[in-house]
């Protein structure tokens, strides 16, 4: 059960690392957190 939910940050890690080049500039633009990062938020929350 931890060796799922550790890859499942690995994963995770990995997702965002190759996808951060195209959301850093919408990041940027914005103060508030963008929805996908809040939705991130609660996905490591649970």
């Amino acid at each position: 059960m931890k060796v799922a939910r550790i890859l499942r940050l690995v994963v995770g890690a990995c997702g965002v690392m190759l996808l951060w080049p195209s959301l850093a500039p919408a990041v940027e633009r914005y103060d508030e957190p963008p929805l996908w990062l809040r939705l991130l938020d609660l996905r490591m929350g649970e």
